[in-house]
């Protein structure tokens, strides 16, 4: 029996909807801050997200730069099927495309050079036969690289962007030196970085990347983001969400 669906408000956003499944995944403050963290300027048109889900990022990025086009793969068909609701519902059908598609041949889909910016909060988790992974094949895809690997995203990501385009990552802080070998292997040039911290005592748990297609390293590491103070978010965060969103409700 599917665990009953939810419609919530997007944290910071209550003009924004999004349905959910409890049983499958629910977004996480990953994804509005790497939505509010990609800089999408006049220039930026075409933005494609790798690994979807029920599309909170497609929905931030349109919402506070409805000049854009967001295309979404997402691989499982009722997560799809989710967030293709949840486009219509926020009645962003114009703007927002959902593609049930499997990262991995986002070039055969669309082309060469076909983007100015690519955004992904990837599975953070490698895998392995001794991988602890969910028995839910919904979260196990989410969290850890069954589908899609890092490598694989930033190859596909070099395929489809226009020269000098845009990657924007969330991940692991602990994969920092993976990324950055990555993106070097495949002519990126990092141009911004930003930590994320749990609280300011505690060490990063993730980080933000700008990177950009054939171009060289210029990197600018801007001040961190800390997430929680005392029993909730830190002041600077609802500072943040209140600027992007107008309201820092969360559900």
């Amino acid at each position: 029996m599917h665990s009953p669906e939810t419609i919530n408000h997007i944290l910071g956003h209550e003009a924004l909807a999004i349905i959910q499944r409890p049983d499958m995944f629910n977004y996480s403050l990953d994804s509005v801050l790497l939505a509010g963290f990609a800089s999408v300027t006049n220039d930026t048109h075409k933005v494609i997200e790798f690994g979807s889900g029920f599309a909170p990022v497609p929905l931030l990025l349109v919402y506070h730069h409805p000049h854009i086009h967001v295309s979404g793969l997402e691989i499982q068909p009722s997560v799809s099927d989710i967030a293709r609701r949840n486009v219509s519902l926020n009645q962003m059908e114009d703007s927002i495309e959902i593609i049930n598609e499997d990262i991995n041949k986002a070039f055969d889909i669309y082309g060469n050079q076909s983007f100015d910016m690519v955004v992904s909060n990837p599975p953070f988790f490698k895998y392995d036969s001794k991988s602890n992974v969910s028995p839910s094949v919904y979260k196990s895809i989410a969290r850890h690289e069954v589908s899609i690997t890092l490598e694989a995203i930033i190859v596909q990501s070099k395929k489809v962007l226009k020269q000098k385009g845009k990657l924007v990552l969330v991940h692991r802080s602990k994969r920092l030196g993976e990324m950055m070998r990555l993106l070097h292997a495949n002519q990126f040039g990092i141009k911004r970085m930003r930590f994320v911290h749990p609280r300011e005592t505690q060490p990063s748990q993730m980080v933000l990347i700008e990177a950009h297609k054939a171009s060289n390293d210029h990197i600018h590491v801007e001040s961190p983001i800390i997430v929680h103070q005392g029993e909730g978010y830190h002041p600077r965060l609802l500072d943040m969400f209140a600027s992007k969103g107008g309201n820092h409700a969360a559900n």
